[in-house]
């Protein structure tokens, strides 16, 4: 309820500032702040709990750290100082971006303020070819016309753009919900989540658009599989996956 929202900031702040003493160690290593500890935090509701996923430290979760090592492992995603548009931004790789050499870097999101502009990404108010690079993570399983979101994208991208991609992956068919998984309260302004469950499929449904595809998991970015481990990357609660959508030139 709205009233008990100041308590419950005043909790997290505690919470973010115990957690690191707490969770001291070296078991666990996070890419986004550069700090280790015993173990991730749990995340997630007790039907879809997830261990291991949460840094102690700058609150990223595995969407976040998978994100932050393929910029480091494919350096030329980058390279270029590249014009960047960054939906919903997370905090943690905002704080990265940020720190890159990037001739643009703008943020956008429907609902949040500390944003460059606010946009519906499936009408964006933006000329083509705008930007070298979009990064949007666990955003389209929540929009309701996901064929007008990605041409979108695709317009506003400059020939030879990327656009990594994330969205929670569970099988390999997308199932198309009738309504919303996941209802408001009707004293919350957010939209409702999850109009869809997207499977493994959602490579091709990027094909379709015009994209050109890379899948990417923790395996082909890590050594092996204790590195994977140790950057609490190794939950099977969902497929953890990160897709590269590539505009030709």
């Amino acid at each position: 309820m709205q009233f008990l929202k100041p308590l419950e900031v005043q909790l997290r702040r505690l919470r973010n500032t115990l957690s690191p003493y707490l969770y001291a160690g070296d078991a666990r290593l996070c890419p986004c702040c550069q700090r280790s500890f015993s173990k991730f935090l749990p995340a997630g509701t007790a039907k879809r709990r997830r261990e291991d996923a949460v840094c102690p430290f700058c609150r990223s979760r595995e969407r976040d750290r998978l994100m932050i090592l393929l910029f480091e492992q494919t350096e030329t995603l980058l390279n270029g100082s590249p014009r960047i548009l960054h939906f919903a931004p997370e905090p943690s790789v905002r704080a990265y971006l940020i720190d890159q050499s990037l001739s643009v870097y703008h943020t956008t999101d429907l609902m949040q303020k500390d944003v460059s502009f606010k946009s519906d990404i499936q009408e964006l108010e933006l000329n083509d070819g705008s930007y070298d690079g979009i990064i949007c993570a666990h955003v389209l399983q929540d929009v309701p016309n996901e064929e007008a979101a990605l041409s979108e994208l695709y317009r506003v991208l400059a020939p030879g753009g990327w656009a990594v991609l994330s969205v929670p992956v569970r099988g390999e068919q997308t199932i198309q919900y009738s309504g919303p998984e996941k209802q408001r309260s009707a004293w919350d302004a957010r939209p409702d989540e999850h109009v869809r469950q997207y499977g493994t499929d959602f490579s091709d449904r990027l094909a379709l658009i015009g994209f050109q595809v890379d899948v990417l998991a923790p395996k082909d970015l890590l050594a092996d599989i204790a590195a994977v481990e140790r950057h609490g990357l190794s939950n099977e609660t969902f497929t953890n996956v990160v897709f590269v959508a590539r505009k030709s030139h």
